[in-house]
């Protein structure tokens, strides 16, 4: 299991589950279908990226280093337009 997600309205769980082939997504699905009879919308991904994550870390790190004055960021200089 990689995440999971409770949705406030109703409860409802969405997983995010990665699978090492199609015989271990079969048998979890068949786990599934021992404990519920509702519908399973089933989707592969077909692109995933961290980078919001990251950088949102990076950023944030960057604001705790500068507001304990660990890090200072040099102000951009403006280009002269001679």
């Amino acid at each position: 299991m990689r995440q999971v997600f409770e949705l406030e309205h109703d409860r409802e769980l969405v997983a995010v589950v990665v699978f090492a082939d199609a015989e271990a997504r079969a048998a979890v699905q068949a786990q599934l279908a021992e404990l519920t009879t509702d519908a399973r919308v089933w989707d592969g991904i077909v692109h995933e990226t961290q980078l919001p994550a990251c950088r949102l870390w990076i950023d944030l790190a960057r604001r705790a280093g500068q507001a304990e004055g660990l890090i200072h960021v040099p102000r951009k200089r403006r280009r002269s337009t001679a």
